[in-house]
């Protein structure tokens, strides 16, 4: 039997409550702003194929929650998205903060938005 969920419901399920909580409205934005983006477990956790083909995955730790394969931005939303990075394409979000959920719609619109 394999740890790896077999769907996101499946991944949120195992997930603690207030983790659960916050990457449901993670999940919540990111279908908003893509919408017909298809969803997936992908390296173990939920993935978002958007309609342009680009992935946007995100998880659940200890510590933070993460959003995954994001690309570099205009300088403008570069700024905002700057705080949060970690290595080249990772950003990380404390649970210890507010989560910036109108930000990480933008993230995706902009994302969704690309060729």
């Amino acid at each position: 039997m394999s740890d790896v969920p077999e769907t996101v419901d499946d991944y949120l399920a195992a997930q603690p409550d207030a983790t659960r909580e916050r990457l449901q409205e993670v999940r919540r934005r990111i279908l908003a702003a893509a919408p017909g983006a298809e969803e997936s477990i992908r390296y173990g956790m939920p993935g978002f194929r958007l309609a342009n083909g680009h992935p946007v995955y995100c998880a659940g730790w200890k510590q933070h929650i993460s959003l995954h394969d994001i690309p570099v931005f205009d300088p403008e939303l570069e700024g905002e998205v700057a705080p949060f990075r970690s290595g080249k394409d990772t950003l990380k979000f404390p649970h210890r903060r507010p989560i910036p959920f109108e930000l990480i719609t933008r993230i995706v619109t902009a994302i969704a938005g690309r060729p």
